[in-house]
């Protein structure tokens, strides 16, 4: 009798640590702004693009989308998503097409795939609102080409509120700025760039001569750090003190 009630222990304990199903997003949940505190999503473009994403839900101070820059993923963004989420807000950070788990790859893209990536920043915001996430005061942060592709995007886009661009260029892969910083009109932008890095800060200085905005601002760092790279401890918490001035206005 006990070796039986032993074999049967040792069948639920098998039972019970058999691996679980990661869990899902709920195709039906309209209000996502309660669910996991971290989790992994993923949506469809106009265009038919599946984008992965990382949702980072904070406590209701405001709403960004970021947008890493070339050859990299969604990941490059976690440590200030976090830090930005243990400040209130809530973040989204794509894969951009062609990169991370998303299918295919950017090194076989032409310029008009690249110019899509807008496509996958619209389909972000239209995510974030569908689950409840108010998006008419938005944020986005955008490094390199995905500087470039925050700006083509916002300058369409009346509901967003203000941009970072970390290393934007005139021109990446196609995807160009001149006429989208003047289309932009006179929201706030900050552009953050390394001296070192001669082909952003001479693009920070034309596009800033270009928006005649004076809510743009440059902000320069020593080095020659691009992108996300520059996104230090001092700069992740001075980025968020300036969120906090632009979402409280």
């Amino acid at each position: 009798m006990r070796s039986i009630i032993f074999i049967v222990c040792i069948l639920f304990l098998i039972l019970g640590c058999e691996d679980q199903p990661n869990p899902t997003v709920d195709p039906n949940n309209t209000d996502m702004t309660s669910s996991s505190p971290i989790q992994d999503v993923n949506f469809l473009t106009e265009d038919s693009v599946l984008i992965h994403a990382t949702l980072y839900n904070g406590s209701g101070k405001g709403v960004l989308i970021l947008v890493h820059q070339l050859n990299k993923d969604r990941s490059t963004w976690d440590a200030f998503a976090r830090y930005a989420q243990e400040k209130g807000y809530s973040s989204l950070a794509i894969d951009m097409r062609g990169h991370g788990e998303n299918k295919g790859s950017w090194k076989s893209f032409s310029n008009a795939d690249f110019a899509n990536i807008v496509l996958d920043i619209k389909a972000a915001k239209q995510f974030l609102s569908d689950n409840g996430y108010p998006t008419d005061h938005l944020v986005i942060i955008g490094a390199s080409i995905g500087a470039n592709a925050a700006l083509r995007y916002a300058s369409e886009d009346p509901d967003v509120l203000g941009l970072f661009l970390l290393s934007p260029g005139l021109e990446y892969r196609g995807v160009k700025t001149h006429d989208a910083i003047v289309q932009y009109g006179t929201r706030f932008v900050e552009i953050a760039v390394s001296d070192g890095d001669t082909y952003s800060a001479q693009s920070a200085e034309q596009l800033d001569d270009l928006a005649k905005n004076p809510k743009l601002q440059i902000r320069s760092f020593e080095g020659n750090a691009h992108g996300t790279d520059m996104l230090n401890d001092l700069y992740m918490e001075t980025l968020v003190l300036e969120l906090n001035a632009l979402t409280q206005q």
